[in-house]
């Protein structure tokens, strides 16, 4: 009967010790496919909650496990959201999971067409609006940094609206040494469709103000960044360095709204260099001297040479030794001259809205910036609008405007340097500066007139025509003009010789662009077909001048006007340069899984020699998906 009685005992532990025994368990069986396309997702993982047992889906997304009718199954995969789902006495369970990324289903714009991310063969780095929200800045480049792997922001100065700088992808490759703008490897950029090469702009930019300034980064709305090869190989010969591909925002189908936005910012100066002024630097200084003096003769005293006796030692500057003369007792911080507070001010004003038919969108933005050195400032003036039509069901119609104006006080030296001398090259603050040597060296900051205007503009028509379901063919034309104008006047109180200059140059780039693609885009099943084929036309025209001159009738006389004629010179530039290209897209893809893409351009430059007018760019490039050895 004991025998018997702890028989009883044991079994209930053993029951409540061991669930995976109970008597409800029971196989479980079913499906696990993709949300958005119904595909099979095969090695995801499936685990018993608050249990080590589990098991990994097939090739076919089928799965069969054991498991309690209150048990919980866990379902992951990489790339998708984890579910909970409870057994709930079911025999078979179907799951459906969602991409964990959303971005995969953002759509990017790659190679003059745009596609689900997830469907990108090449490298992209995507940044969206949210990214460059309420973030005043005089430039956009200044919020990049960071923004996107194996992306560079270069910025080579402080001053606000200056350039010298640019993104670089996949690293620097330019083998110039130049300070400007064009000793980067500089990608394309792509506006609104509109090209545009930093390079040839800042060779013939006379402003050195930013490109990335004429953007107001309120009116973003995403950055596409193509940096391998293959990504860039439909852009030919421009794309060598990664294409940037920058769209503004548009109206939608929702009512008329506005959105109103400011922001006011202050800079505080910048930590100064550590000097000794006044008594401070004549203590100092002493010190150095006596030190001096102990290392080379001991501890023997010595006398100044000037009262005539002939003993070992160094004469003292009378600097140091008279400080109760006027001209040697004076406390000087120059660094105090050249900086003050900064203050900047950032307005936008929004109006969008539209229908099914039609959606438009227009913006203002006002920046300035007060900069934290005497003399330097930034303004920026920006417009942008935008008309969607959908003339009818096989015609649409987008066309775009965006103007920038720019204006920037205090210049750049070639070698970028902003402050008018090194710091440790000003005199002694012990020596006695006259009002005139004062307004000297200040003047070549406050006193120096250095405004630097960019007039910016560009306007984009394009035209696309559905000629048959997934067969559309798309127009694009655009044309956009850069001027800039530089008015530099230093006044003869602030050079060196005692004689003004003045100086006045203008720039200008011109381009026309236009180029129409015919896109196929087919799904039957579980295959994937597209197709692009089209053409290009690039035209371009820089221009500049430079009137230069010294020792003019006047310092109220700001332009090159009264100078002697042999006191003045000047000259001119113009340059042209033509593109002409053929190129095609085809890739095919199976299950999302999949996929082939091929690329092939041709270029004619008037840039290339002369016995070599056409160059050939192509690319072919592939992945695979293999599931199942993700787990």
């Amino acid at each position: 009967m004991r025998k018997f009685s702890r028989l009883i005992f044991w079994i209930p532990l053993l029951f409540f010790a061991t669930p995976e025994l109970n008597a409800q368990t029971h196989a479980v069986r079913g499906t696990v496919s993709d949300a958005e396309n119904g595909s099979a997702i095969s090695g995801g993982s499936i685990l018993i909650k608050n249990s080590k047992r589990g098991q990994t889906v097939d090739s076919n997304g089928h799965f069969n496990i054991l498991a309690n009718g209150n048990d919980i199954l866990i379902f992951s995969r990489i790339g998708y959201l984890t579910q909970e789902i409870p057994v709930n006495n079911r025999t078979v369970i179907n799951v459906k999971l969602k991409a964990e990324d959303k971005n995969l289903n953002e759509v990017v714009v790659v190679g003059y067409s745009s596609v689900i991310k997830k469907a990108v063969t090449g490298s992209i780095a995507s940044i969206k609006t949210k990214d460059l929200e309420n973030i005043p800045t005089s430039s956009l480049l200044n919020v990049l940094a960071g923004k996107a792997p194996g992306v560079q922001a270069i910025v080579r100065t402080g001053l606000p609206g200056g350039a010298g700088g640019g993104l670089v992808v996949r690293g620097n490759t330019n083998l110039s040494d130049a300070s400007d703008v064009t000793g980067l490897s500089n990608p394309l950029y792509i506006v609104d469709g509109v090209p545009v090469s930093l390079e040839d702009l800042a060779g013939f930019d006379v402003t050195q103000n930013d490109f990335f300034a004429t953007l107001n980064p309120d009116d973003i709305q995403s950055l596409d960044i193509l940096k391998d090869a293959a990504a860039t190989a439909i852009y030919g010969s421009r794309g060598a360095n990664g294409v940037v591909i920058i769209k503004t925002k548009r109206g939608g189908n929702r009512k008329t709204r506005f959105n109103i936005g400011s922001s006011t910012g202050i800079n505080f100066e910048p930590t100064k260099l550590k000097v000794f002024i006044g008594q401070a630097e004549r203590d100092e200084k002493l010190r150095l001297y006596n030190e001096s003096f102990k290392s080379l003769f001991g501890e023997q005293a010595w006398v100044d040479v000037r009262n005539g006796l002939e003993v070992k030692g160094y004469m003292l500057p009378a600097v140091l030794t008279d400080k109760y003369n006027p001209a040697f007792n004076n406390a000087y911080d120059y660094q105090k001259m050249f900086y003050q507070p900064g203050v900047t001010q950032q307005y936008n004003l929004s109006m969008d809205g539209g229908n099914e038919k039609n959606a438009f969108r227009t913006s203002l933005g006002y920046y300035k910036e007060k900069g934290v050195l005497v003399g330097f400032g930034f303004n920026r003036v920006t417009m942008n609008s935008s008309l969607t039509t959908e003339i009818s069901k096989k015609l649409h119609n987008d066309l775009s405007l965006r103007l920038s104006y720019l204006t920037r006080q205090g210049g750049q030296s070639d070698n970028l340097r902003s402050f008018p001398t090194s710091p440790t090259d000003l005199p002694s603050s012990l020596f006695y500066k006259t009002p005139e040597e004062l307004s000297l060296l200040s003047g070549k900051l406050g006193n120096t007139y250095n405004n630097n205007k960019t007039y910016q503009g560009s306007l984009s028509e394009v035209l696309r025509i559905d000629l048959a379901p997934g067969l559309t063919l798309d127009n694009q034309g655009s044309v956009s003009g850069t001027f800039g104008k530089k008015e530099y006047f230093v006044p003869s109180s602030a050079t060196d010789n005692g004689l003004s200059y003045a100086e006045s140059s203008n720039s200008g780039n011109f381009t026309l662009n236009a180029h129409s693609f015919l896109s196929y885009n087919k799904r039957f099943n579980q295959h994937d077909i597209t197709a692009l084929l089209g053409s290009e036309v690039n035209m371009d025209q820089e221009s500049m001048s430079l009137l230069y001159g010294e020792g003019g009738p006047s310092d109220y006389i700001r332009v090159v006007q009264g100078f002697k004629k042999e006191n003045v010179n000047g000259y001119s530039d113009i340059v042209q340069s033509n593109l002409l290209s053929y190129f095609g897209n085809v890739s095919y893809g199976y299950k999302d899984r999949y996929k082939i893409e091929a690329v092939l351009r041709r270029d004619a430059s008037s840039r290339f020699g002369e016995n070599n007018k056409w160059a050939t760019f192509p690319s072919v490039k592939s992945y695979g998906y293999f599931l199942k050895n993700h787990f």
